[in-house]
Protein backbone atom coordinates (compact mmCIF):
# COMPACT_ATOMS: atom_id res chain seq x y z
CA UNK A 1 0.00 0.00 0.00
CA UNK A 2 1.65 3.45 -0.88
CA UNK A 3 0.40 6.40 1.25
CA UNK A 4 1.09 9.70 -0.34
CA UNK A 5 3.02 11.91 2.15
CA UNK A 6 1.54 15.67 2.43
CA UNK A 7 3.82 18.11 3.90
CA UNK A 8 2.96 21.77 4.54
CA UNK A 9 5.12 24.66 3.05
CA UNK A 10 6.64 26.37 6.15
CA UNK A 11 6.72 29.81 4.40
CA UNK A 12 3.00 30.16 3.11
CA UNK A 13 1.11 27.60 5.05
CA UNK A 14 -0.19 25.96 1.54
CA UNK A 15 -0.72 21.93 1.75
CA UNK A 16 0.85 19.35 -1.28
CA UNK A 17 1.44 15.86 -2.35
CA UNK A 18 4.75 16.30 -2.04
CA UNK A 19 7.88 18.92 -0.65
CA UNK A 20 9.05 20.24 -4.37
CA UNK A 21 7.30 23.38 -4.16
CA UNK A 22 8.44 23.98 -0.44
CA UNK A 23 10.70 27.55 -0.12
CA UNK A 24 14.24 25.83 0.15
CA UNK A 25 15.16 28.18 2.47
CA UNK A 26 12.70 27.81 4.75
CA UNK A 27 13.45 24.29 4.69
CA UNK A 28 17.12 24.82 5.27
CA UNK A 29 16.11 26.84 8.31
CA UNK A 30 13.64 24.38 9.33
CA UNK A 31 16.31 21.62 9.08
CA UNK A 32 18.74 23.43 10.90
CA UNK A 33 16.32 23.40 13.88
CA UNK A 34 16.95 19.09 14.20
CA UNK A 35 19.30 18.84 17.58
CA UNK A 36 22.29 17.13 16.68
CA UNK A 37 24.92 15.03 19.47
CA UNK A 38 28.34 15.74 18.69
CA UNK A 39 30.91 12.80 18.29
CA UNK A 40 34.39 11.87 17.03
CA UNK A 41 34.48 9.48 14.69
CA UNK A 42 38.25 7.81 14.62
CA UNK A 43 38.81 5.68 11.21
CA UNK A 44 41.19 3.30 9.87
CA UNK A 45 42.36 1.79 6.23
CA UNK A 46 45.12 -0.34 6.77
CA UNK A 47 48.34 1.39 8.75
CA UNK A 48 46.48 4.86 8.05
CA UNK A 49 44.06 6.70 10.53
CA UNK A 50 42.05 10.04 11.01
CA UNK A 51 39.08 11.20 12.96
CA UNK A 52 36.39 13.42 12.13
CA UNK A 53 33.66 15.21 14.08
CA UNK A 54 30.63 13.77 13.45
CA UNK A 55 26.92 15.28 14.08
CA UNK A 56 24.48 12.75 12.24
CA UNK A 57 24.34 10.09 14.28
CA UNK A 58 21.53 8.20 16.04
CA UNK A 59 19.94 4.63 17.02
CA UNK A 60 17.55 3.03 14.28
CA UNK A 61 16.85 -0.16 15.94
CA UNK A 62 16.57 -1.99 19.40
CA UNK A 63 16.78 -5.60 17.85
CA UNK A 64 19.51 -5.83 16.99
CA UNK A 65 20.58 -2.53 18.15
CA UNK A 66 22.03 -0.51 15.26
CA UNK A 67 23.38 2.63 14.73
CA UNK A 68 23.32 4.73 11.49
CA UNK A 69 26.01 7.18 10.93
CA UNK A 70 25.98 9.95 8.34
CA UNK A 71 29.41 10.47 6.67
CA UNK A 72 30.25 13.19 3.36
CA UNK A 73 31.11 10.74 0.73
CA UNK A 74 33.69 12.85 -0.67
CA UNK A 75 35.90 13.02 1.65
CA UNK A 76 38.83 10.97 2.77
CA UNK A 77 37.49 9.31 6.16
CA UNK A 78 34.44 7.97 4.22
CA UNK A 79 36.88 6.38 1.61
CA UNK A 80 38.47 4.58 4.91
CA UNK A 81 35.19 3.38 6.46
CA UNK A 82 34.53 2.00 2.78
CA UNK A 83 37.90 0.31 2.67
CA UNK A 84 38.72 -0.73 6.21
CA UNK A 85 35.37 -1.49 7.20
CA UNK A 86 35.35 -0.22 11.00
CA UNK A 87 35.32 3.48 13.29
CA UNK A 88 34.78 4.06 16.48
CA UNK A 89 32.61 6.87 18.23
CA UNK A 90 33.85 8.88 20.33
CA UNK A 91 31.24 10.82 22.56
CA UNK A 92 32.63 14.14 24.01
CA UNK A 93 31.76 15.75 27.17
CA UNK A 94 30.21 19.71 27.29
CA UNK A 95 33.62 20.87 28.40
CA UNK A 96 35.36 19.67 25.11
CA UNK A 97 34.45 21.84 22.69
CA UNK A 98 38.25 22.70 21.32
CA UNK A 99 38.30 18.89 21.24
CA UNK A 100 34.88 18.57 18.24
CA UNK A 101 35.98 21.80 16.70
CA UNK A 102 39.77 20.43 16.14
CA UNK A 103 38.62 17.36 14.08
CA UNK A 104 36.12 19.64 12.02
CA UNK A 105 38.45 20.40 9.15
CA UNK A 106 39.49 17.53 6.79
CA UNK A 107 43.35 16.36 6.98
CA UNK A 108 43.74 17.53 3.54
CA UNK A 109 43.68 21.14 5.16
CA UNK A 110 44.99 20.58 8.10
CA UNK A 111 47.08 17.38 8.09
CA UNK A 112 47.62 14.76 10.59
CA UNK A 113 44.84 15.77 13.17
CA UNK A 114 45.56 12.83 15.55
CA UNK A 115 48.86 14.10 15.94
CA UNK A 116 48.94 16.24 19.21
CA UNK A 117 45.36 14.12 20.54
CA UNK A 118 45.74 11.76 22.98
CA UNK A 119 44.60 8.58 21.34
CA UNK A 120 44.90 4.46 21.62
CA UNK A 121 44.22 1.98 18.90
CA UNK A 122 40.89 0.36 20.06
CA UNK A 123 40.25 -3.64 18.98
CA UNK A 124 39.36 -2.61 16.22
CA UNK A 125 42.27 -0.97 15.76
CA UNK A 126 39.96 2.47 14.95
CA UNK A 127 41.36 5.86 17.21
CA UNK A 128 40.24 6.07 20.55
CA UNK A 129 39.81 9.41 21.82
CA UNK A 130 42.10 9.01 25.55
CA UNK A 131 39.77 12.13 26.85
CA UNK A 132 36.12 10.71 25.58
CA UNK A 133 33.37 10.71 27.42
CA UNK A 134 32.62 7.07 26.34
CA UNK A 135 33.11 5.26 23.02
CA UNK A 136 32.13 2.52 21.02
CA UNK A 137 33.82 0.68 18.09
CA UNK A 138 32.02 -0.71 15.51
CA UNK A 139 32.62 -2.82 12.25
CA UNK A 140 30.49 -1.60 8.88
CA UNK A 141 27.44 -3.90 8.31
CA UNK A 142 25.62 -1.62 5.27
CA UNK A 143 25.95 1.31 3.55
CA UNK A 144 23.21 3.22 1.84
CA UNK A 145 21.76 6.51 0.05
CA UNK A 146 23.25 6.23 -3.33
CA UNK A 147 21.62 9.81 -4.29
CA UNK A 148 22.67 12.31 -0.96
CA UNK A 149 25.70 13.76 -0.53
CA UNK A 150 26.41 12.03 2.75
CA UNK A 151 25.97 8.38 3.00
CA UNK A 152 24.70 6.72 5.55
CA UNK A 153 26.93 3.91 7.54
CA UNK A 154 24.57 1.19 9.51
CA UNK A 155 26.15 -0.55 12.15
CA UNK A 156 25.54 -2.89 15.42
CA UNK A 157 28.02 -1.05 18.12
CA UNK A 158 27.54 -4.65 20.12
CA UNK A 159 28.77 -6.91 17.22
CA UNK A 160 31.57 -9.40 18.09
CA UNK A 161 34.85 -7.68 18.79
CA UNK A 162 32.92 -4.61 19.05
CA UNK A 163 32.69 -3.31 22.67
CA UNK A 164 30.96 -0.49 24.20
CA UNK A 165 33.12 0.88 26.73
CA UNK A 166 31.76 4.03 28.61
CA UNK A 167 32.87 5.89 31.45
CA UNK A 168 30.81 9.35 32.21
CA UNK A 169 31.09 12.31 33.72
CA UNK A 170 28.78 14.57 35.38
CA UNK A 171 28.81 17.09 31.90
CA UNK A 172 26.26 16.57 29.65
CA UNK A 173 27.58 16.62 26.29
CA UNK A 174 27.58 19.04 23.63
CA UNK A 175 25.14 19.72 21.01
CA UNK A 176 24.63 21.63 18.13
CA UNK A 177 21.89 24.25 18.59
CA UNK A 178 22.78 26.41 15.35
CA UNK A 179 24.69 26.03 12.30
CA UNK A 180 26.33 28.24 10.03
CA UNK A 181 24.98 29.37 6.25
CA UNK A 182 26.28 26.27 4.83
CA UNK A 183 26.79 22.05 6.36
CA UNK A 184 30.69 22.98 5.57
CA UNK A 185 33.96 23.98 7.80
CA UNK A 186 33.43 27.79 6.41
CA UNK A 187 29.60 27.90 8.46
CA UNK A 188 29.89 29.16 11.84
CA UNK A 189 29.14 26.35 14.20
CA UNK A 190 27.52 27.27 18.15
CA UNK A 191 28.07 24.31 20.47
CA UNK A 192 26.14 24.28 23.40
Amino acid sequence: VLQTVRCVQIATGQTGSGCNGMDLQAKKTALRKISHGIYVVGVKDGAQTNAFTATWLTQVSFTPPLVALGVKKNGGSFHMIQQGGVFSVNLLGKGQKALAEHFVKPASVVGEKLKDVPHRAGKTGAPVLTEAIAYFECEVREIANEAGDHAIVITNPQAKDCPVTATFSVTPPPTISRIGPAATCEGTVVLD
